[in-house]
């Protein structure tokens, strides 16, 4: 894996850009205990934790206004999206103007002794040319959503909600700012990998 680079920041501050997909657009991905629908476009609008019959941490499917998402795609068109065999794990192809990559997003099972609760694992690849990633994490608790208390410890973010945490990595590099749209430039071969982990009273490891 080989570090991308960042092309810039751009803060969303109009909720009114997020645009509702057709429910026939959205592809599940999940662990047994939970599950997240993402859109056609890469975004990431429901997922409750740490069960299904939990509250939503990204709930913009019903709630554009202020419902959570966690975004991550890249700059073209999705090309073909589909299941990895016979698995839960999807693949989108997209294609750009300069370049192709392909976006994998998985949920491991419920394994004995896996920790933490509930991970997203998010891998974006530039199998051809050049591309731009866009990351977009904007977690919110609920519905109407409610902003998390934030703090950076280490590589990493933590978005608390009382006992509840959610945290999110990058490798290679720094997650993004919270509500914070942030570009990245691959490169054929280079790899961007987000991970979203879950701890409720347990450590976030």
């Amino acid at each position: 894996m080989t570090r991308g680079r960042s092309a810039g920041l751009t803060s969303l501050r109009d909720r009114n850009e997020f645009q509702q997909a057709p429910i026939g657009e959205y592809a599940l991905v999940g662990d047994t205990r939970t599950a997240g629908l993402i859109s056609r476009s890469g975004s990431m609008d429901w997922l409750c934790v740490p069960r299904f019959d939990a509250h939503p941490v990204f709930g913009a499917i019903i709630d554009a206004d202020s419902g959570g998402r966690f975004e991550v795609s890249v700059e073209g068109t999705v090309v073909a999206r589909q299941y990895h065999q016979d698995s839960a794990v999807l693949e989108t192809r997209w294609r750009g103007l300069t370049g192709a990559a392909t976006v994998t997003d998985a949920m491991p099972v419920n394994v004995k002794g896996f920790r933490p609760q509930m991970t997203l694992i998010r891998h974006v690849e530039c199998t051809a040319g050049d591309v731009t990633a866009r990351v977009l994490f904007d977690p919110r608790l609920g519905l109407p959503g409610r902003l998390p208390r934030c703090g950076r410890r280490s590589n990493a973010m933590i978005f608390e909600w009382g006992s509840l945490a959610l945290l999110l990595q990058c490798f290679p590099g720094d997650p993004p700012e919270p509500r914070t749209s942030k570009s990245i430039e691959l490169h054929q071969g280079e790899s961007l990998t987000l991970i979203a982990s879950l701890a409720d009273r347990t450590p976030a490891v």
